[in-house]
């Protein structure tokens, strides 16, 4: 998983300067349903700066890490 450290600087950067970033129990529930999807790809549209991104690409590694 990604360091927690991090996602909290990247979504405070993003409170900083009105980047319209979703809540950290966003995020999670986005890991939370790329894993229990057993996606292999995901397609994001749209970015602001990766946060959500991060957080469902997250989880695929760790599907990746756990086979």
């Amino acid at each position: 998983m990604v360091p927690i450290d991090f996602l909290a600087n990247l979504r405070a950067y993003g409170y900083e300067n009105e980047v319209p970033n979703v809540s950290a129990t966003m995020g999670r529930l986005l890991h939370d349903l790329v894993l229990l999807s057993g996606s292999s790809r995901i397609l994001e549209l749209g970015t602001a700066n990766g946060y959500s991104t991060i957080w469902m690409a997250s989880a695929l590694r760790q599907m990746t890490d756990d086979r």
